[in-house]
């Protein structure tokens, strides 16, 4: 098991080459309830995200035309998630292609995406891609009304973006588009990811198999969230957390992810839950004392943990420092 501070990895060097850098910070669901599926496929949510300081991190240069795009894993996404694409079902791609042609830009951009919140673990890693992506490009390329126009174009690229352009804590439902700004009550919290990753299209299959099989779909309706009260709660591992309805079933498909749970509340980690539809798992640290005193003992564990912060931002622009050296 590698156990690693989220902080740390924002203060690596700038890749030789390179113009413009930011940082994509992933996000949490401190609570979320899913409702029936609507006529258009999809179905209504009621959640609270937060943003916290686990990120990937987007570099760009220019190029004269045409966008390419490299990517390299580091971090837990070296071991856990899906491989990442590196063409149009990228987000990244599909929002230089999506600022290009609102803008009408000819201009083209070479691209180093350093993954670290693995595909498939629900913290919304893509998604953050994406609309940092957004924010990169229009820098690169002059564009100057992206903050009149960003949210909006953030929403056509995932449900999770819009909230993923400011990011910090809010409410959301619908699709999980209408937003509700909360303020951030600024906490540290431990993340177990297992090395696997869950598909979200899979985790929706698995709970509307189990609500047909229980006859739940057309009865339970999308419930409030008292997410945040959880939290200042969650000095006490038996405090009683906003539920994750996707929890249990995949729990029930992923024992990896089941077993990460155990493993937080094993440790007297509070308010332990999943994170979207999987497979990391995340609870709040007690005051007063070392956070990673116990978890260094666990050496054999197949998890990665990584400490991390509740952020009030959806992304941070990077420092430019000293090039990055050369691997031997």
């Amino acid at each position: 098991m590698k156990i690693e501070r989220a902080r740390d990895f924002l203060a690596e060097p700038f890749p030789r080459g390179y113009a413009l850098g930011i940082h994509a910070f992933a996000k949490v669901n401190l609570g979320l309830q899913v409702g029936r599926r609507r006529p258009d496929g999809y179905h209504d949510l009621d959640t609270v995200f937060q943003t916290i300081d686990f990120a990937d991190t987007l570099y760009a240069r220019p190029r004269p035309h045409g966008i390419r795009l490299h990517v390299v894993r580091r971090g837990p996404a070296r071991l856990a998630g899906f491989p990442v694409s590196v063409g149009s079902k990228n987000l990244v791609v599909r929002a230089a292609r999506l600022l290009q042609e609102r803008y009408r830009v000819r201009a083209g951009a070479d691209l180093l995406l350093v993954k670290r919140v693995p595909a498939g673990s629900g913290l919304g890693g893509g998604s953050s891609d994406g609309v940092a992506a957004l924010k990169l490009l229009a820098r690169l390329w002059g564009i100057r009304n992206i903050e009149k126009e960003g949210e909006r174009l953030a929403r056509t690229l995932g449900s999770d973006c819009a909230f993923l352009w400011k990011g910090g804590a809010a409410r959301a439902r619908g699709r999980g588009d209408k937003l509700e700004r909360l303020p951030v009550l600024m906490r540290e919290a431990i993340l177990v990811v297992p090395r696997i990753g869950v598909s979200t299209a899979a985790a929706y299959a698995w709970l509307d198999a189990f609500r047909s099989s229980k006859d739940l779909t057309a009865s339970k309706p999308v419930h409030t969230i008292d997410a945040l009260r959880g939290m200042r709660e969650a000095e006490s591992p038996a405090s009683r957390a906003a539920e994750n309805d996707f929890e249990e079933v995949v729990c029930r498909h992923c024992p990896e992810v089941d077993a990460a749970r155990r493993l937080l509340v094993e440790q007297g980690v509070g308010s332990v839950r999943m994170s979207g539809s999987g497979a990391a798992v995340f609870g709040f640290l007690p005051r007063g004392r070392d956070p990673l005193i116990r978890f260094r003992r666990l050496r054999r564990t197949p998890f990665d943990v990584v400490l991390t912060r509740f952020t009030r931002f959806g992304s941070l622009w990077c420092r430019k420092g000293r090039p990055a050296r050369k691997r031997p």
